[in-house]
């Protein structure tokens, strides 16, 4: 590690390296507020997001001549263009996690997800929570470093907002449209090298209820979670399909509960 370290990429071809590709700031320049010498620098970060997008675009290429490959053997005349190719039915397309079991938590139902980070894609926690008593407010690992770089005029844009209360506040509600399985998973907002001691603990310290139903942590050791969310927890609840309310009850004073993530099948 280091402040100034540079690294060069050269291509084996004879075209000339992309232009962010080259004198490459492997971290961040000294000074910077609210970064250490080992956070990455912007076109560190680029070069990560070139890579992954190569990864995709080669998994996706590679799908798409598997699927004509097999349409050009079939009976059935293969599609005209592209269009109609991509409308068809892909079966190649690696999975996203290695299932041993179909019945594992990742491998069946897709799950819908709300956040409240920003920015985001879609529908946010702010259009599924049913009780005002709960406030927007940025993690607490986040408050200190956009302070800062807004003093710099620097920084980032996105933010890891929460929805923050306390015992005192009542439980905190969120409409769950179009379940099917019956999976929820609820996660908190990182909170930097670790978490606040005023912070409730979601495993232990919230009880949880689909409609009026309590309900049990499917994951209490946190095993199927490891190495995915560390701040998140899994509730199941074999309800009829369609809208179901996700309510959490705090059991302790004096803490406060944050959450940042639902994920539902």
């Amino acid at each position: 590690g280091g402040w100034d370290n540079f690294i060069e990429l050269r291509s084996k071809s004879d075209h000339p390296t992309p232009e962010a590709l080259t004198n490459l700031r492997w971290y961040s320049r000294k000074g910077l507020p609210g970064q250490a010498s080992w956070h990455p620098a912007p076109k560190e970060h680029q070069i990560f997001g070139k890579l992954l997008s190569f990864n995709y675009m080669d998994m996706l290429k590679s799908a798409i001549e598997k699927e004509i490959e097999r349409l050009s053997a079939s009976p059935i005349p293969p599609p005209l263009n592209l269009k109609k190719l991509l409308q068809s039915q892909v079966t190649d397309f690696p999975d996203s996690r290695k299932c041993k079991d179909s019945k594992e938590l990742f491998c069946h139902t897709a799950f819908h997800c709300s956040t409240s980070y920003e920015p985001r894609q879609g529908r946010g926690l702010i259009d599924l929570i049913k009780n005002d008593n709960y406030k927007k407010v940025l993690a607490p690992a986040d408050n200190t470093a956009i302070e800062e770089v807004k003093r710099f005029g620097t920084g980032y844009l996105d933010r890891k907002y929460a929805y923050k209360g306390s015992r005192a506040d009542g439980p905190l509600s969120f409409r769950l449209h179009h379940v099917k399985a019956g999976t929820v998973i609820v996660c908190e907002p990182t909170y930097g090298w670790r978490k606040p001691h005023n912070v409730i603990d979601l495993a232990s310290e919230v009880e949880f209820f689909i409609d009026t139903h309590k309900v049990k942590l499917a994951d209490p050791d946190g095993k199927v979670m490891k190495g995915i969310a560390k701040n998140c927890v899994v509730v199941t609840y074999n309800c009829p399909q369609g809208g179901h309310d996700l309510v959490m009850e705090p059991t302790v004073d004096g803490k406060d509960l944050y959450v940042s993530f639902v994920l539902w099948n």
